[in-house]
């Protein structure tokens, strides 16, 4: 299926109020929103939408092995792609640090944009916590870096997430 610009940003901003809506209704802790880390090709698939899935199991279980829980809130598909959201009672610190850990040793979780909001609404960054930015997942420079000046053909970019795809498939 094929969306036009104005449906995808409409769906984007959709996601972002929902985000904020749902961060600001907790009484304490704060929000884990998930996405898919990959051009909107790949995002609106229907085997990247299991994969959705698969990784967010993953990373529940990350969170279920350090005895926090995490609760559903909702979860939606746009034409941006699908969209998941987690609340923790746990500070936004805490939970950041855990899903930097997911996003770099599940299998595949390269694919995953894990954001966390606290209960007022600030974004917790890894800048903030003294981490790394996110490394590019075809080279090891800093992903913003490589995405704002295009340093990778289509071609690169498409194999790379092929190959992150089997890698987090690979056990199923």
């Amino acid at each position: 299926m094929r969306y036009t610009l104005e449906e995808i940003l409409d769906a984007r901003e959709k996601r972002w109020g929902i985000r904020q809506k749902l961060a600001y209704s907790l009484n304490e802790g704060c929000l884990i929103s998930v996405t898919l880390c990959v051009p909107l090709p790949f995002r609106i698939k229907s085997e990247y939408k299991v994969l959705f899935k698969i990784l967010c199991d993953r990373l529940k279980d990350v969170f279920d092995s350090r005895r926090i829980s995490i609760r559903f809130e909702r979860a939606i598909y746009g034409a941006d792609g699908p969209a998941i959201f987690f609340s923790a009672l746990c500070s936004p610190e805490v939970v950041k640090r855990l899903c930097v850990l997911a996003e770099e040793s599940i299998p595949g979780a390269r694919l995953l944009d894990v954001d966390v909001t606290s209960n007022k609404g600030e974004v917790m960054g890894r800048e903030q916590l003294g981490l790394p930015p996110r490394k590019c997942f075809i080279c090891s420079n800093p992903a913003h870096m490589c995405s704002s000046k295009r340093f990778h053909t289509s071609k690169e970019i498409d194999m790379a997430i092929k190959r992150l795809y089997k890698e987090a498939t690979r056990e199923l």
